[in-house]
């Protein structure tokens, strides 16, 4: 049997020739003609199926190895080697319309299925891909997600993180700086502290096999989304028990007097990012921004890279309330907010614009730090500048820059203390966003969609 792009002929054993028009458009093959399967005459009409998909090989081909088979005629497949539409019983060579994975022009696929196409498998081999995905082909080279895919990867992905969610989603704003792309250069020390994060993700995204439906680049994306919303939880839920209207006492130092219920983070995770050739690591320099930078500095930054206003900036920046800072990652030291590194809500700009706690720039000696392995402290090594209240939290430049207008010094050192600091022009802001927590989660919501965005082409709503 030979066969193109338009037209099937078959030709029977006892001669007789068949011929089958295949027209695709927007990735749905239709089959025209009436055809003989032993004594059942049949006029096909091919759906979209499922197969048993692949990972890729050597290359960048996606699939089994190329070859020729016994099987049915391949309809439309996907890159992920989901299968394609059912065709006729056959063994033949595929030429462009090959199995459903990347193939070259020409190149060798096999495809098996029912004769409704209700079952099917696709291969391909090659570079360029070729995929007629049953609802059209994306960027990232897959066809679909559905809710259920996504409600999977997050319960499988989830056990990686465990008590690292801050970290998440840090992750996303360093893979997004550059464009979203699944690819971190763990060789980079503003990485640095990362690398576990990724290699957990990576192996559970191997092992789950969740190459045959999204990137790594979406799965960063969707796990970022799902630790702020789970730190948003975790806030309601103590503050319900031990705030104000609780009925347990605290359960730690912390004092929940003036908890406040936050509102859901309104970010639909959308998917069609494009993985970097070598995710999930790379060796390029994307150039993050220095923890140091200034007022000036830090708007500069963000309205170069995100194209992100000041006040967008300063929405961003809440997301400090969570996680901490190591000294052996950063070169800096401290919690952003004591006590209150695993809840998403505002208390990082309330402790910003409160001038009454005695706010002090300065370096730390690292065998004098609280939470460190102080036997890994080199002789006479000190913390980055940084801004601090005991038992309060910690500031670095960039954060008390979106409050404080001042220049820092080549070592890091500001030129003003608190008290001295004229306010940023972005200070009106942070008062806002302290004074009004659904104010603040609408805007990071607004501004974290967008940044999740950067870079990376159209994205698709799942289904």
């Amino acid at each position: 049997m030979l066969w193109d792009s338009k037209k099937v002929v078959l030709t029977g054993e006892s001669g007789n020739v068949y011929t089958l028009d295949i027209l695709a458009k927007k990735g749905k093959a239709k089959l025209k003609g009436t055809v003989k399967l032993g004594a059942v005459v049949t006029t096909p009409k091919p759906t979209p199926s499922s197969g048993t998909p692949k990972p890729p090989g050597p290359g960048s081909g996606s699939g089994k190895p190329p070859g020729t088979g016994s099987g049915i005629l391949p309809g439309s497949g996907n890159p992920s080697g989901q299968g394609g539409v059912g065709g006729l019983s056959c063994s033949c060579v595929a030429t462009k319309m090959g199995g459903g994975g990347p193939g070259p022009e020409p190149g060798s696929g096999t495809g098996s299925g029912s004769e409704t196409g209700s079952t099917g498998t696709g291969s391909g081999s090659g570079l360029e891909p070729t995929p007629t995905p049953a609802n059209g082909t994306t960027e990232s080279g897959y066809s679909s997600l559905s809710q259920a895919q996504v409600d999977t990867i997050i319960r499988k992905s989830k056990k990686a993180l465990g008590n690292a969610k801050p970290a998440a989603v840090r992750l996303t704003f360093h893979d997004c700086v550059g464009g979203c792309n699944g690819c971190l250069n763990i060789d980079n020390p503003d990485n640095k502290g990362l690398e576990d994060v990724v290699a957990k993700l990576e192996e559970i995204y191997q092992a789950e096999e969740f190459y045959n439906i999204v990137s790594r680049a979406d799965v960063w994306a969707l796990m970022g989304i799902w630790s702020v919303n789970d730190t948003i939880r975790r806030n309601n839920e103590d503050c319900a028990l031990y705030g104000p209207n609780g009925t347990l006492p605290s359960p730690n130092q912390h004092s929940y007097e003036n908890c406040q219920m936050v509102t859901d983070l309104q970010v639909p995770f959308m998917w069609g990012r494009k993985d970097c050739e070598t995710s999930p690591y790379a060796s390029t320099d994307v150039h993050l921004p220095a923890a140091t930078l200034g007022y000036d500095g830090l708007m500069q930054f963000f309205s170069s890279e995100f194209e992100f206003t000041p006040r967008e900036v300063t929405a961003l920046m809440g997301v400090h309330t969570l996680g901490k800072a190591d000294i052996f990652n950063s070169g800096f030291h401290g919690t952003w907010v004591n006590n209150q590194q695993g809840y998403f809500n505002n208390q990082y700009y309330i402790n910003i614009a409160n001038s009454s706690l005695g706010w002090r720039a300065f370096q730390k000696p690292c065998e004098n730090l609280p939470n460190a392995d102080i036997s890994a402290c080199q002789a006479g090594q000190m913390t980055g500048w940084s801004w601090n209240v005991a038992a309060t939290g910690f500031n670095l430049n960039a954060d008390m820059a979106i409050y404080k207008n001042f220049s820092v010094q080549d070592s890091g050192e500001p030129d003003c203390t608190y008290e001295e600091c004229p306010l940023s022009p972005t200070a009106p802001d942070v008062e806002e966003f302290a004074q009004d927590n659904s104010l603040w989660i609408d805007e990071f919501s607004s501004i974290y969609t967008k940044m999740l965005a950067h870079g990376a082409g159209e994205l698709y709503p799942v289904e």
